[in-house]
């Protein structure tokens, strides 16, 4: 016990996380982020228990999975992110923990499955008073995972508070050109009324998340986020209320909702695969799949798992081929003056009146087109190079 509290005490002042690399998960009930959340494990034995996998079921439900069975101690809540916690929210007693084990699959010739997400123990831990947590806030769930044979794993999730009113988004336009003032961006299309709250967005090259904040929009708006701060400029606003021209920062765009990632380099690459999820490590809704050619192995190696990932799941029309993704051929890294544009606005448009599903993402849909349009119907000139 001792030595457990001094590997507490250390994180909390060191605020070192040690990566945990977090399956992708095919089954319903475990939808993991394809980024690692942070775990302090109190000894470095190989014995240790794992986590291996974490998903938001709820507003009162997160599910977590171990490598093996363990029992959970110490639980709390508390409000902010890793490197600025704030006052407990939740505290043990809050909280009620329904532990399920998971069998390893038996394969059809016999052999038993070794896949870590199919075996281990599930923790289902539910909130007693979800009152106390605001959609869209950032909260850290910390706790202490024992096995039978007295190893801990001391572990910290990040996760947002619950949206069950989300809006329904489509990815619409991407530029990946950078030249000062003009900045990389993305734009969304709203084809559903709702809340942005928690609603993420993740760049597979840079391994990069963006998670969105409380914010109303309505059907048929375009949400803009641009996807870097010049150093020293000011008027950056998240326009999260009624007024849409907060922002006055370059690019800045009239009556439209903008955001501003938190970064002052590059995130959007010319090959990316782009994934826009109901909130984090929830359902994927839409995905980017998108590359020229002589893509580097580098880069490659980095994008195929996602990218098998969002065919798997249904959300692009394709496979891990490239000559099946959206071509950004006459993408660059400083040209600014086109866009990779989606072309079928008007058909998810319909396809949500008429209370259909929105379509499928496919390399038809997209086409890098001569000018650019943040916050506005997108351009339908296709650039050719002279």
């Amino acid at each position: 016990m001792k030595r457990r509290n001094e590997c507490w005490a250390l994180s909390r002042l060191a605020g070192l996380l040690v990566p945990m690399v977090l399956m992708f998960a095919s089954v319903a009930s475990v939808s993991c982020r394809m980024t690692p959340e942070g775990v302090v494990s109190v000894s470095s034995d190989v014995s240790d228990p794992k986590m291996t996998g974490f998903s938001q079921e709820s507003k009162d439900t997160l599910v977590l999975v171990f490598s093996e069975e363990v029992e959970l101690s110490s639980l709390e809540v508390r409000k902010g992110d890793k490197e600025n916690q704030g006052d407990i929210v939740l505290a043990a007693s809050e909280m009620n923990v329904q532990p399920k084990n998971r069998e390893s699959l038996v394969a059809a010739d016999g052999e038993e499955s070794v896949s870590m997400e199919n075996q281990g123990m599930e923790a289902r831990i539910q909130f007693l008073d979800t009152a106390k947590l605001e959609a869209g806030e950032t909260y850290i769930l910390s706790g202490v995972a024992h096995d039978q044979e007295g190893n801990s794993l001391l572990f910290q999730v990040p996760f947002h508070g619950y949206n069950d009113e989300a809006a329904g988004l489509v990815l619409s336009e991407v530029r990946s050109g950078y030249s000062k003032p003009k900045v990389e961006y993305v734009e969304l299309y709203v084809h559903r009324s709702g809340d942005l709250a928690g609603i993420s967005l993740y760049f597979t090259n840079k391994d990069f998340e963006y998670v969105f904040p409380s914010a109303k929009v309505s059907a048929g708006d375009y949400i803009v986020l641009h996807m870097r701060a010049l150093e020293g400029e000011t008027g950056r606003v998240d326009e999260v209320g009624d007024d849409l021209n907060l922002s006055t920062a370059s690019e800045s765009c009239s009556d439209v909702r903008d955001f501003w990632a938190p970064s002052t380099s590059r995130i959007v690459g010319t090959n990316d695969v782009i994934v826009l999820r109901e909130r984090q490590n929830g359902k994927v809704v839409d995905a980017l799949l998108y590359a020229q050619s002589g893509i580097s192995d580098a880069v490659s190696k980095r994008l195929i798992p996602v990218a098998q990932q969002m065919v798997d799941e249904g959300v692009w029309s394709g496979s891990v081929d490239f000559s099946t993704w959206a071509s950004g051929e006459d993408l660059s890294d400083t040209a600014t003056t086109r866009s990779l544009s989606r072309q079928n606005i008007a058909a998810i448009t319909d396809a949500e009146k008429a209370e259909r599903p929105v379509l499928v993402g496919s390399s038809t849909d997209w086409m890098v087109v001569k000018g650019a349009t943040p916050g506005k119907a997108n351009s339908t000139e296709r650039y050719v190079k002279k």
